[in-house]
Order: structure tokens, then sequence, then C-alpha cells
């Protein structure tokens, strides 16, 4: 290896270390599953917490306008945000599953880099 090859991969481990390395070192002291489980459960508990609000929101706004509204009409709205909690839920779930996934990957792939250049650099 000629000493411009070894200042150039010096260069890319020094970078590493400056710009990923916290980041990429958080990510992988999980094993992935448990990396992404917890922030899938993370991001869905945010997510239930938003409707939450918003359908108490919307509910206050229904009775302080319409006081008179039968109780059949009131489950069927029930149900229909049931229906659109769970959709959304499982929605919110698969997107955030994919991304923390996909994060954990790239984690992953820079750390081998990085050990790559420093057993090159070892030789």
């Amino acid at each position: 290896m000629t000493q411009e090859d070894r200042i150039v991969k010096m260069t890319k481990a020094a970078l590493y270390e400056q710009k990923e390395k916290n980041r990429s070192l958080h990510r992988l002291r999980f094993y992935k599953r448990d990396y992404v489980t917890l922030h899938v459960l993370i991001a869905w508990g945010g997510m239930s917490v938003a409707f939450g609000l918003g359908f108490v929101i919307w509910v206050l706004c229904q009775v302080e306008t319409s006081g008179q509204n039968r109780l059949s009409e009131w489950i069927c709205f029930g149900i229909a945000a049931l229906v659109a909690y769970v959709t959304m839920s499982i929605v919110y779930a698969l997107i955030a599953r994919n991304l923390y996934s996909s994060r954990y990957e790239e984690a992953e792939a820079s750390s081998k880099k990085y050990a790559e250049y420093l057993m090159q650099l070892k030789e």
C-alpha cells in the first residue's frame, strides 16, 4: 500500500469517527430486532397520543355544535374512529419498522466499512 493510499484511508476513517461513529454505536449497541421494536413502540405511542388528542378535540367540537345527537350516531362514529385508529396504527408501525430497520442496516454497513479501513491500515 502506497503512502497516498494510507493517507486516503486514514482520512476516511477519521471522517467516520468524527461524523458517524456516535450515531452508529448508539444504534449498534442493541440487537437489530430490539432496536427496531423499541423505536416502533415509541413511534406508535406518539401516534396514539396524537390520534387521541385529535379525537377528543373533534368530539368536544361535535358535542358543542350539535347537542342532540342520537346514541346510534355516536356508536357508528366510535366504530369508524376505531377502524381508522387500527388502520393508522398498522400503517404507521410498518413505516416505522422499515425506517428503523434501514437505519440500523446503514449503521451496520458503515461500521463494517470503518473496520475494513482500520484492518487495511493495520497491514
